[in-house]
């Protein structure tokens, strides 16, 4: 499935039709399944304005595009090849006809409707000051949270609203509560620099330390995630080093892995946990890494 049949499939889903011709049921709040996707479409369409309609100056901009109307009854993958519906997508943003972007995991650009309706909010919020803030924001924000809440099946109280991905990730590693002093923590070294900073924040602030030597890799093609993945002991790249630490892991911890080669930078452990994989296997992982990380070290 691509991009397009994935975006296609969530607005079907957003819109009330039935993906594939499927049948609408009925879903409790343990059983809700959302993409990211489908939430960041329920979330704009259920979005509270703090200010007023007014009506538009001479000389204003023209006002935005209608809403996206999403036909229905059209199977996600017919709508993905549909030309004319995806142009009208692409008219809702305003980018230079100077280049084509292809950079957008650095910004992501607001579609006009929302552009629009954050000027005119920044607009209201310099009008009427410290009296909104201190009279009207947090009721009003705490509706956009419950009607969020309520897109994602989850209390109004588990919702935070941050200014983005970045603040909301740096607040959840800096926050996590069940983090006790001497605890390991380990992430990947393909990590956005700045979640990287607040991981390793957590030695200094949180007494928390990571595995010395250890290298935990990412995987290649997205659909075979699955918790490390792989892992490398620094300085440790040869054949004959990591099939000794799989024997390792095997004959004294009694972990199966096997040792992975290909990589560019030398080869590596491969970790490959299942559907029925235990939380408890996990965890014997965790221990035995630290013990490897020791005994293997360059």
């Amino acid at each position: 499935m691509g991009l397009r049949d994935t975006v296609a499939a969530d607005w079907n889903a957003i819109s009330g039709n039935p993906p594939y011709g499927g049948s609408r049921r009925a879903r409790g709040r343990n059983a809700m399944v959302m993409s990211r996707r489908q939430m960041v479409a329920g979330i704009g369409a259920l979005a509270v304005p703090f200010a007023p309609s007014a009506p538009r100056p001479p000389g204003a901009e023209p006002p935005a595009p209608d809403p996206l109307v999403v036909p229905a009854g059209v199977a996600p993958e017919k709508l993905a090849r549909d030309e004319g519906f995806w142009r009208s997508v692409a008219r809702r943003f305003r980018v230079s006809p100077d280049f084509v972007n292809l950079e957008n995991g650095y910004y992501g650009i607001m579609p006009e409707p929302v552009r629009r309706e954050y000027h005119r909010n920044v607009d209201h919020l310099n009008e009427w000051n410290s009296h909104l803030l201190r009279m009207t924001y947090k009721p009003r924000a705490d509706e956009i949270r419950q009607r969020v809440a309520s897109v994602l099946g989850a209390a109004k109280e588990e919702i935070a609203l941050t200014r983005g991905g970045t603040e909301a990730l740096q607040n959840l590693i800096a926050g996590y509560r069940r983090l006790r002093p001497g605890d390991s923590v380990m992430y990947a070294d393909l990590d956005y620099h700045s979640m990287q900073y607040a991981m390793n924040w957590l030695a200094d602030r949180r007494g928390v330390r990571d595995i010395p030597n250890m290298e935990i890799l990412t995987p290649e093609e997205p659909p075979m995630y699955g918790t490390i993945t792989a892992f490398r002991i620094t300085g440790r790249v040869s054949e004959a080093d990591n099939v000794a630490i799989t024997d390792y892991l095997l004959d004294r911890h009694r972990v199966f892995t096997v040792r992975r080669g290909g990589p560019v930078r030398g080869d590596c452990v491969r970790v490959t946990p299942a559907l029925f994989t235990s939380r408890d296997d996990v965890d014997l992982l965790a221990l035995a890494l630290h013990d490897v990380a020791r005994r293997f070290t360059a």
